[in-house]
């Protein structure tokens, strides 16, 4: 039978490397794990994956730290000014310590030991290792990479290095961010350094289908985590939402309503409740995102309900960060000006 905590490590990943590692680590109850992420773009609920992950890592005994990648927001072509680096690593913190305000985990900020001579020690010796080919394949799929700057070819050198400088033998990222870590399998043995073990989720697709990428710039797209209540219902009854269907035939989600509900919310809650009326069964309660995809696809689970129940839960689960946002509309304001002037960023 399955260790639990084995169970909950594994759930919900698309690749572990190795899978041998993150046993022994979490059997051995010596895991040390990081989830970093750039104050970019507003905080939607594609965010809830990683941290549905980081609480499974939590329960099963691996001390989580998060870490705040300002620097990295601006070597990612700018997408942050250096002006606003502080106001929206302070706006990130807030909507992930409310989001997992029962989680027990460490908090860092990137500028607060990559300036250091050891850090840049580190740095230097890899660059020299990389070619540019290989350091523009791992930036391909994270940064923006329209006309290369030195600073994105940069940046996934600087995310391995960071595994280093946390001190942590997991890291855990969308399977987007794959090139990256896999950068310290191949390269961290030759500086002496043992490499990380790589947890990787998959990615929640964009309200609007899986052919619309889900982004800031359109609205309809995605759910920002402290939106109005009648804003997060109207988007979650109007997402894509295809009966019977769950994932494509790469195996990857096509469903972002079914995703939503496996990836973030059972993962968060521990269970999902369906209400339905008493003539189509009555109201079910999943713990499993098995279990509730195996019933959407026979047809079992109808689209309307699980749309209606989702929309129910996530206005509940997002409260505390919707409350906390009334008072506060200076700091959404303050970090993004200019999307809240075109009407981007749905104030709460």
């Amino acid at each position: 039978m399955l260790n639990s905590k084995v169970y909950l490590a594994f759930r919900n990943v698309e690749e572990v490397v190795t899978r041998e590692e993150l046993e022994n680590l979490i059997l051995s109850d010596c895991g040390v794990g990081y989830y970093g992420t750039a104050p970019t773009g507003p905080f939607h609920i594609g965010y809830l994956v990683p941290l549905g992950k980081v609480a499974d890592l939590v329960k099963a005994g691996v001390r989580m730290k998060i870490l705040l990648a300002d620097i990295h927001a601006y070597m990612d072509d700018r997408k942050t000014d250096w002006e606003l680096l502080k106001v929206r690593t302070e706006y990130y913190f807030k909507c992930i310590s409310l989001l997992l305000k029962e989680v027990d985990v460490e908090y860092c900020v990137g500028s607060s030991f990559q300036f250091e001579k050891e850090y840049f020690e580190k740095l230097y010796r890899m660059s020299a290792l990389i070619t540019v080919s290989r350091a523009q394949r791992a930036a391909s799929m994270v940064t923006r990479m329209k006309e290369p700057k030195v600073s994105e070819l940069v940046y996934p050198i600087m995310q391995a290095i960071d595994c280093d400088a946390l001190k942590v033998n997991i890291a855990l990222g969308g399977i987007d961010q794959r090139h990256i870590y896999m950068l310290t399998r191949e390269y961290f043995p030759l500086l002496g350094i043992k490499p990380v073990t790589c947890v990787f989720t998959p990615l929640i697709p964009s309200l609007k289908g899986p052919d619309v990428k889900m982004s800031a710039s359109i609205p309809e797209s995605n759910i920002q985590v402290y939106e109005p209540e009648e804003s997060i219902r109207r988007k979650v009854l109007k997402a894509y939402c295809p009966m019977k269907e769950v994932k494509g035939s790469n195996q990857q989600y096509i469903n972002p309503i079914v995703a939503i509900a496996s990836l973030a919310l059972l993962p968060m809650l521990g269970s999902l409740k369906i209400e339905r009326d008493p003539s189509k069964g009555g109201d079910i309660v999943y713990t499993d995102a098995m279990v509730m995809e195996k019933d959407y696809v026979e047809g079992k689970l109808h689209p309307l309900d699980l749309k209606n129940s989702v929309a129910n839960v996530l206005i509940d689960f997002l409260k505390p960060v919707r409350d906390y946002f009334k008072s506060r509309h200076d700091l959404i304001v303050e970090a993004y000006p200019e999307e809240v002037k075109k009407g981007l960023i749905p104030l709460p």
